[in-house]
């Protein structure tokens, strides 16, 4: 196991809540890129492996925008 999943869910909680109650087209990490389902994985991704304990590494990010359209970032 890498990471609890407890803590794991409270990362992610810390993440996501610094995008809501705002447009994301507002949020500065946006501000020169368009706010696709794409970026919002990275924005995610980028905050979210650093915090990933040193023996676990994060893969991916998956976002499901709708049913059935999800996208998933990996960093190479």
């Amino acid at each position: 196991m890498g990471i609890d999943f407890h803590e794991l869910k409270a990362l992610l909680g810390e993440i996501v809540a610094a995008l809501a109650d705002r447009p994301l087209e507002e949020h500065r990490a946006f501000a020169s890129v368009n706010p696709t389902a794409e970026m919002v994985a990275k924005f995610v991704f980028d905050r979210l492996a650093p915090k990933i304990p040193p023996h676990g590494k994060l893969a991916w990010v998956e976002i499901t925008e709708a049913p059935g359209c999800i996208v998933r970032y990996a960093q190479d």
